[in-house]
């Protein structure tokens, strides 16, 4: 599945700009996410762990396939938001050929064309879907024995945190820096965003409070998704990043809006092709 993948994208980095080059690679990921999780739930649902063949398992949940599949899976859609606020928000005409004209398919289609909005829901989606799946009892007889509620919470926190930092530098890339920072490189801004938001925070603890090695105090962490854990802290967590990445989601609701009002497909004539 990884040599697929980097076959994909081998592909959508030399085809032209004006390209669909998100559709092929999204669908490839949507079709390796499903048969690697039904390989892992049937995985899970036997004897056999990751301990069994890596006794010194270096993950950080228990060290199972479900659990090993959740955090490659959500590491690689966290990556797919960046990618997704840096693309495109216009679509040229070599995109808006291949859209659907009938609406229930344009809108299936959607979530897998090339564009930020499309991609921002797409990586979403598939999210939503990973999280669901883990919270699901796949375990032998139907248990839930190796993935707990504290894990997921804990999966479920670093999303929320890499969406609201994402869904932030859509905001300010668009508000405050268009002049000077191209769409490209608002993974970029994001990156910054999260060094700034994950290190201040900890340098302000460490050089203003006396005893900063005190637990009590693990809530200057907030902000931080490298720093969750499953702990009383944790839905101090949730919390702060789900109200974070809802504002600034709705902050960026005028402009998803107007991306998906815009995918419609080319009115030139059918047999007329123009280039991107």
């Amino acid at each position: 599945m990884l040599t697929g993948l980097f076959f994909f994208l081998s592909v959508a980095l030399i085809s032209p700009a004006s390209a669909n080059r998100a559709l092929p690679v999204r669908s490839f990921m949507s079709l390796a996410w499903l048969l690697s999780g039904a390989v892992c739930i049937l995985w899970h649902r036997s004897a056999y762990t990751v301990e069994t063949f890596f006794p010194a398992s270096p993950f950080p949940f228990h060290p199972d396939a479900m659990a090993f599949w959740d955090c490659a899976t959500l590491g690689v859609l966290a990556l797919g938001l960046l990618v997704a606020a840096s693309e495109r928000e216009v679509l040229g005409s070599r995109v808006t050929l291949q859209i659907p004209r009938k609406a229930w398919l344009r809108w299936a289609v959607f979530p897998f064309f090339s564009g930020a909005a499309n991609g921002l829901l797409w990586s979403l989606l598939m999210i939503a879907l990973t999280l669901a799946v883990s919270s699901l009892p796949v375990g032998p007889g139907g248990s839930r024995e190796r993935i707990s509620s504290a894990d997921i919470g804990v999966m479920g926190a670093f999303v929320l945190y890499i969406l609201a930092y994402v869904m932030t530098a859509l905001f300010v890339r668009r508000q405050f820096l268009a002049s000077k920072v191209t769409v490209s490189l608002t993974w970029v801004v994001a990156l910054l965003l999260l060094a700034v938001g994950s290190a201040m925070p900890l340098s302000i603890r460490y050089t203003f409070i006396a005893d900063a090695w005190n637990p009590s105090h693990d809530l200057w962490f907030l902000g931080n998704p490298f720093r969750v854990r499953s702990d009383v802290n944790l839905i101090y967590h949730i919390t702060f990043a789900a109200i974070w990445a809802a504002v600034a989601s709705i902050l960026n609701g005028p402009w998803f809006i107007r991306q998906c009002k815009a995918f419609r497909p080319n009115p030139s004539p059918p047999g007329i092709q123009s280039g991107g």
